[in-house]
């Protein structure tokens, strides 16, 4: 289903997991050929406990690990040069935080130095049963995956950004978001729009001959443009005078953050936005709740197109918060001292078209909607897409 005609990039990247994390970039179409060593030797070590301890014939050969790799039996001969492969690949050595028993239970603690490394060892494969180990070393290739994939100097400058941002925390999520208010349900067309642009690729509604509003001036009626970049649809979504950007930018904090402040107790309000005494700036937002705080909080929003040319840089396929720091660090020029001055707490909520969130509002929601402050397990389902007008739940343009 994967080969039809999708160029080569688009297909590594939908392989990858799904969701936010160092490889969550994708669309959770796993190969089940690159992750049948993890399932088999992961299936092993949950099983081999239970092997041994019954009494048969081959319980010397299974008991035994170090004789596998010269077993005449080639079930274990391909279960050693499984945990070999698995365990070879340098992402083992950073396990997820949910990961690190397993990955300690299959390890030789060494300390050097006043310094601890974990060396894989076969013999202690039994010890993680029961830990998820199959989840340990399919994390493992996989994530090594995405970064060969991100590494790659083969690959276009704008494919390695696009696959970087689309790891960042919330990118992506339309894809799974079950939709929550008919608002922020996106259409089959909307949805297969934003599909197509978080993998990179042609939008085919911008065919020949189609362009930007006549205010446009360099993709505008009368324009010559490079159809090959336009029917990617970064312009649309970052002209200025294209309707698309105002939509996105009005439809992501009423569609997403004014249900999420109200949900918190807060009083929503755009009229009463400014924050400057001495000039006619405005935040996007104003939100109040005595009960919390008697300060107000100033909202700005802003969403930036990865894909856009200004975007991208080496520095974009290096880090996934790259693009939102940049924004938020220029909001806050902007906003925050006035906004200090003015006994308002100012926040920028930056994002991407991809769904990422920035870090100053991620760590903001983890504040609201959790007593301890600390992350959530998922962020709200409303984090997701930005390219049309919603997700199957999503912030939208």
């Amino acid at each position: 289903m994967l080969q039809l005609g999708l160029p080569g990039a688009a297909l590594e990247q939908l392989r990858q997991p799904a969701g936010s994390g160092p490889a969550g970039a994708g669309g959770a179409f796993t190969s089940i050929q690159r992750v049948r060593p993890a399932a088999y030797v992961g299936g092993l070590a949950d099983a081999l406990p239970t092997i041994v301890a019954y009494e048969h014939a081959a319980v010397a050969a299974f008991d035994d690990s170090s004789t596998w790799q010269t077993s005449a039996s080639t079930s274990l001969g391909s279960a050693a040069s499984a945990f070999e492969l698995v365990t070879a690949v340098d992402c083992f050595a950073e396990p997820a935080p949910a990961d690190v028993a397993a990955h300690h239970a299959v390890c030789t603690k060494v300390v050097r130095g006043g310094s601890a490394k974990y060396v894989p060892t076969l013999k202690y494969l039994r010890h993680a049963k029961g830990r998820h180990p199959q989840r340990l070393f399919t994390r493992a290739l996989l994530v090594s995956d995405f970064h060969a994939l991100v590494n790659d100097r083969k690959l276009p400058l704008d494919t390695r950004v696009r696959i970087r941002q689309c790891s960042q925390e919330g990118a992506g999520t339309f894809q799974f978001a079950i939709p929550s208010t008919p608002e922020r349900t996106l259409t089959d067309a909307e949805y297969l729009c934003q599909w197509r642009h978080h993998y990179g690729l042609d939008q085919p509604q911008l065919f020949p001959g189609t362009r930007c509003s006549a205010r446009c001036r360099t993709h505008g009626p009368a324009c010559a443009i490079d159809q090959t970049a336009w029917r990617k649809g970064a312009h649309m979504l970052s002209c200025g005078a294209s309707p698309l950007r105002l939509k996105r930018h009005n439809r992501g904090p009423r569609r997403v953050l004014k249900p999420f402040y109200e949900g918190c107790g807060y009083d929503w309000d755009e009229r009463d936005t400014h924050c400057h005494l001495d000039s006619v700036k405005r935040v996007d937002a104003r939100c109040r709740n005595p009960a919390v705080s008697f300060r107000d909080e100033a909202l700005d929003f802003t969403i930036g197109c990865p894909a856009c040319d200004t975007y991208v840089t080496q520095a974009a396929a290096e880090h996934r918060a790259h693009i939102t720091s940049g924004l938020e660090r220029d909001k806050h020029s902007k906003h925050a001292a006035a906004a200090t001055a003015n006994n308002m707490r100012y926040v920028t909520w930056a994002g991407t078209t991809y769904g990422g969130w920035g870090d100053e509002w991620w760590g903001r929601t983890c504040a609201l909607s959790t007593p301890s402050g600390s992350p959530p397990r998922r962020g709200p389902a409303a984090a997701a897409g930005t390219l049309s007008s919603g997700s199957r739940t999503s912030t939208s343009s």
